[in-house]
């Protein structure tokens, strides 16, 4: 993979992270203290400490609750992010 590559998949892993963190501005998991930031950023971590580097799965676990709890559609997802991404995230939808 060339250094170009890697640039252009860290720019779209940090895109996903910045919109699910606006998205989920505010918003606390159901412990009522843990901020959805923590706890993404929480799940990207497990998943790279895992050698995990691809970046439509790491992109998947910034955005994995994204559906569900807050007014985000997969269309929106789709659009922004690429089919697979979406599908992903989609998948991992309640």
């Amino acid at each position: 993979m060339s250094n170009w590559q890697i640039m252009e998949d860290a720019d779209v892993v940090l895109g996903a992270k910045k919109f699910a963190q606006e998205k989920h501005k505010n918003q606390k998991r159901k412990d009522g203290v843990t901020s959805y930031s923590d706890h993404l950023e929480g799940v990207v971590n497990r998943l790279k400490n895992l050698g995990i580097t691809d970046k439509d799965v790491l992109c998947a676990a910034w955005l994995h609750d994204i559906i569900e709890d807050t007014n985000v559609t997969f269309d929106q997802i789709n659009e922004r992010f690429g089919r697979d991404i979406a599908v992903i995230v989609l998948s991992l939808s309640k």
